[in-house]
């Protein structure tokens, strides 16, 4: 799998995704044996790869062409990593070309640790240039020098030769070998992007995707498939994913620049960046300004970073447009720069300000900086530059829309979107060039910078990799190679092959994205100290969404709702001026008073409360509820109104959310989708209805289940509405005909809001079943009964299915459908000859044989048995499910298909 999915518009017709695979080489002699030099020479050959290096300690070859038996006669070329120039010897991770055994090219540069591109080409002259992260960092010379002997019929990955030089340790993806001189500008073009419909010059490609088994597949037309030697693993690949490295400008006058411009448009185009700043200087001088990025100079262009401590961009000599929204130092942001339509707006962190500017900025001058910008004397206006950090540069042709701005901001681009104009991903790592990634190659040029110790790991966001894998546990699942932590920028996306992110074990991140193609699985709740950015929606599912108090939600073109769960923040809302007027946190309900409320919580949720009220209310909860003569703005969306006439609408307020009283003061703006009340004293529960309603409803039943366990079965129940309602009835029967009162429950008189109520039954022996009926009985007397519902408690929580049955042996039966999708039923018999429990184990694995989930594991009584597997969150394939007793063993095949 690769991330991205963009048209490539040089040598391809397109690109592929794949499954995200990689192999991984851990010592032993693991290396990949082909058997084929390609129909290659010795000129007239390029060969690159993607490469992981775990530490600066690794030796070895990355790959080879030709086989090199001993010294004296070996033959091909091949590229790797060692030190002082021999490939065989430990430490530096310095980049190393190698002719026929004979003939070592030591470049001096360090790879350094994580993913790296490292490609070479040898000329038609014998000349071999070394590329590192698609930038020429080494060339010598073919004249004097021996030349590289014609590759014999068999080459290598993560080898040499079949005994000798093969890689210590590291992880290799991409493999690409060409009969031509790929040019400079289309090896950076193709590196961030898998390649389909191959063309001619590519003689061998292996894009890793197999992701089992012992042949690796040569994916170009060659047909050249290697064979794995010693089992090098098969892992998930992070090559092509972000952040790997920012710039860290701390010096004076540090900065990047190039003689020529992005573009020279003045209207409809965004600049976009993530930076993070060490020092935030705040003047309030006007000269504080430091810049990001600018394209152009002071006598025409453009750029944008903070001045006096807020965001701000300046559009040459025509203006200054500050913001007036406040930078925080040791803090990662998405600034993003628009102008459309003759109007300039920003986006921090995926949040559209407040503030707009209608001038415009002049023709922009020939030059591109970050880190500063410069004067009409063609000097750099500042001498102190931007103090920090700086990734993910990008310059753009057009007026973005806010999904684009927000979409793009948890990933890395590919250089080929439509309309980009100019990208600076950072992730060469090191030397003195900046690349830029799109057509126009603009790159530029580190001044008063260190090519080394100016770059530095990025930890501006965190990407989800959509491997073959759903769990947000899993480090190398994220783009990072680490399970987002609490000051972790998120973007969660999805694409074609890959398997989608299940949300749990309630993390705690920074800014969140949902991608406007996201798919996920909420299975618990999460935190966000950000912004929440929704370009997807999102059901909390009876999960709690929580907003610290600095985080916003954005709702863009996804929005929250679902009929369980809620999204809550707490704020100390104090009356001050920046929260006098304020829409809290995003959520909707906007808030007007200068009394001080004190620690105020906000929750917001979509259940209707009773049948004639909205899909939307609030609980508002100060620590000072009195004498606050405020104004609520209660938002709501057309999707909300629940079948009522939206001119009908009128606000409605509870103090237990359970009898509610009509506002009949409140405006209605159907143009803004509000509901307006004004001297509002004292806050409690909000939501909008139908004027005249009467919040007395009768008794609406949402849903009566049991659930089995071991000696006991568990009965729940929810109500969307009662009325009058005095109890609830719950009686059981063995033959679902004569039922006897188990208990009487007390219900929850009139309330319009959803009830839960729940009652577990321990009377009960395992493999009968038991049939149990609900009713509920009115202040007056009055009982109404519903359907009733069955269970079979067991020792093991899998539905029993013939108690009566006698079972003299062990049995796995073949499960039905199959081939399925998504679910599948498995039914197995445990023998009943002594009564006694036996110990079971169902474990289902995958066709490379890992583990996808164990089924069930423990004691179990004698019967018939049946249980169901799901697989919406897994690949299409073979699976293999496994039966284990201490008296039987069986593994049967199953094919889910998608």
């Amino acid at each position: 799998m690769k991330l991205y999915t963009f048209m490539f518009l040089i040598l391809l017709s397109g690109f592929s995704f794949g499954q995200n695979y990689a192999l991984q080489y851990s010592g032993g002699d693991k290396y990949v044996s082909i058997n084929s030099n390609f129909g290659l020479g010795t000129t007239s050959v390029t060969v690159e790869c993607w490469v992981y290096l775990p530490t600066t300690s690794e030796h070895g070859f990355f790959v080879h062409v030709g086989d090199g038996v001993a010294l004296s006669a070996g033959d091909g070329y091949g590229i790797g990593v060692g030190e002082s120039g021999q490939i065989n010897s430990t430490g530096g991770n310095e980049l190393i070309v190698l002719y026929d055994w004979e003939r070592w090219i030591g470049t001096g540069v360090n790879i350094g640790t994580g993913w790296h591109h490292v490609a070479f080409s040898i000329d038609a002259n014998g000349n071999c240039t070394a590329y590192l992260d698609g930038v020429a960092v080494y060339t010598e010379s073919g004249t004097g020098n021996a030349a590289p002997k014609t590759p014999s019929n068999v080459s290598y990955i993560a080898a040499g030769n079949a005994t000798d030089r093969i890689l210590s340790n590291g992880t290799i993806d991409e493999v690409r070998i060409w009969n031509y001189i790929v040019p400079p500008t289309t090896l950076r073009n193709n590196m961030y992007i898998e390649l389909s419909s191959p063309p001619t010059n590519l003689v061998a490609y292996y894009k890793m995707s197999d992701g089992s088994g012992t042949t690796l597949t040569d994916n170009s037309t060659g047909g050249n498939s290697g064979t794995l030697v010693n089992t090098p693993a098969w892992v998930i690949s992070g090559a092509m994913a972000g952040p790997k490295n920012a710039l860290d400008f701390n010096t004076t006058n540090a900065h990047c620049n190039a003689v020529q411009n992005a573009t020279n448009v003045t209207d409809n185009f965004t600049m976009m960046a993530w930076f993070k700043a060490d020092v935030v200087p705040n003047f309030v001088l006007g000269n504080d300004w430091r810049c990001i990025a600018y394209n152009g100079t002071d006598a025409g262009g453009f750029g944008m970073g903070f001045r006096d401590g807020h965001f701000a961009a300046l559009f040459g000599s025509a203006a200054w447009l500050d913001t007036s929204v406040p930078v925080s130092p040791n803090t990662w942001y998405h600034l993003a720069l628009r102008r459309s339509g003759g109007t300039a707006q920003f986006f921090v962190n995926g949040k559209l300000l407040s503030y707009s500017n209608t001038t415009a900025p002049l023709t922009p001058i020939s030059r591109f900086t970050i880190g500063n910008m410069y004067s009409t004397d063609n000097a750099t206006l500042y001498t102190d530059s931007f103090d920090g950090q700086i990734d993910e540069v990008s310059v753009w042709d057009t007026a973005l829309s806010d999904a684009q701005i927000r979409d793009y901001m948890g990933k890395s681009l590919t250089g080929n979107e439509a309309y980009l104009v100019a990208y600076y991903n950072f992730d060469n790592g090191s030397g003195t060039t900046l690349p830029d990634f799109t057509l126009t190659d603009n790159d530029l040029t580190l001044t008063n910078m260190n090519g080394n110790s100016d770059w530095v790991n990025s930890t501006a966001y965190n990407t989800w990799l959509n491997t073959n894998s759903s769990d947000w546990s899993i480090a190398a699942n994220w783009s990072r190679g680490s399970t987002p932590s609490s000051t972790d920028n998120v973007g969660i996306y999805s694409y074609t092959g890959g398997t989608d992110v299940t949300i749990n074990g309630s993390p705690t991140v920074d800014n969140f994205v949902l991608s406007s193609n996201a798919n996920y699985t909420l299975s618990s709740g999460f935190t966000v100290t950000g912004n929440l950015v929704l370009n997807s929606d999102l059901d909390p599912n009876g999960n709690t969404i929580s907003l610290s108090s600095t985080g916003t939600l954005v709702e863009g073109d996804g929005v929250f709702y679902g009929t369980s769960g809620t999204i809550t923040t707490t704020r100390t809302l104090d009356g001050s001026e920046t929260q006098v007027d304020e829409d809290v946190a995003g959520l909707g309900a906007h808030i007007t008073t200068s009394a001080n409320m004190g620690s105020t919580t906000i929750i917001r949720g979509h259940q209707a409360q009773g049948t004639q009220g909205i899909k939307r209310y609030y609980q508002i909860n100060p620590t000072n509820n009195t004498g606050l003569n405020a104004t609520l703005v209660f938002n709501y969306r057309d999707a909300e109104l629940n079948g009522i006439p939206e001119a009908d609408l009128m606000l409605f307020k509870s103090a237990t959310g359970d009898s509610w009283t009509e506002q009949t003061s409140s405006v209605l703006n159907t143009t803004d989708n509000t509901l307006t009340l004004t001297g509002i004293n004292d806050f409690s529960w909000w939501t909008g209805g139908k004027q005249g309603a009467d919040a007395s409803l009768p008794v609406e039943l949402i849903s009566f289940n049991a659930k089995a366990g071991d000696g006991s079965v568990t009965l729940k129940w929810a109500t969307a509405s009662e009325v009058d309602n005095q109890s609830f009835i719950l009686e059981r029967s063995e033959d679902n005909r004569h039922f006897e009162q188990l208990t009487e429950i007390r219900g929850h008189g009139s309330t319009s809001k959803e009830t839960h109520y729940s009652f577990t039954d321990n009377s009960v022996f395992n493999g009968l079943t038991y049939f149990y009926r609900l009713g509920d009985r009115d202040i007056n007397g009055v009982l109404t009964w519903y359907n009733s519902v069955n269970a079979t408690p067991n020792a093991s929580g899998i539905d029993f299915k013939n108690t009566a049955l006698s079972i003299d042996k062990f049995a796995l039966h073949t499960n039905y459908p199959n081939p399925f999708n998504p679910e599948t039923t498995i039914r197995f018999d445990i023998p009943t000859d002594d009564g006694s429990l036996k110990h079971i184990k169902l474990n289902i694995y995958n066709a490379v044989g890992q583990l996808v989930t164990t089924l069930y594991e423990g004691q179990i009584s004698g019967g018939q048995y049946e249980l169901k597997w799901n697989g919406a969150h897994h690949p299409s394939g073979v699976y293999f499910l496994s039966f284990q007793s201490d008296r039987f063993a069986q593994v049967q095949k199953m094919i889910l298909t998608k």
